[in-house]
């Protein structure tokens, strides 16, 4: 089945963010949506007011094909330009992803692993940022994620 165009799909979010200082406090936007190209393979674009060089690891997993489970892992690490963010296509073999359930994560990862002017603007650990979106694993690195799930039809 060929896909042209784009299809909106609701992949809105927002995370707040602070500067280390209150009265520089502002709320940080990180939207996006997905859609196909035409030959059916999955685009990610979004928008943000973090700071441009944020890394992003950008990850698609899942599927299945006539009613078997496939494993499909799509990953790719952009950098955020101008406000902007572009992933994909993820597809097989330039034929698409075949019908399914699929999982979109977006992972800025550890304040660590980004460049030095992003990080003194996150904060060391996200320490600049309050939202949702964060999480912290066992040792208390703190991340900044968004999971989406989403089908294929």
């Amino acid at each position: 089945m060929v896909r042209s165009g784009f299809i909106a799909v609701a992949l809105a979010f927002a995370a707040f963010a602070a500067l280390a200082s209150a009265a520089h406090a502002f709320e940080a936007e990180l939207k996006g949506r997905f859609g196909f190209t035409e030959t059916g393979g999955v685009l990610v674009l979004g928008q943000t007011n973090l700071p441009d060089g944020l890394r992003l690891v950008v990850t698609v997993t899942g599927g299945n094909f006539r009613g078997k489970q496939i494993i499909f892992r799509g990953k790719q690490i952009i950098a955020v330009e101008e406000g902007r963010f572009r992933a994909g296509p993820y597809q097989i073999q330039e034929t698409g992803l075949p019908s399914g359930a699929y999982r979109l994560v977006i992972d800025a990862g550890t304040a660590a692993s980004q460049p030095a002017a992003v990080r003194e603007a996150i904060g060391e650990n996200w320490s600049a940022v309050a939202s949702p979106l964060i999480v912290a694993d066992a040792e208390g690195r703190r991340r900044l994620v968004r999971e989406v799930d989403f089908t294929i039809d």
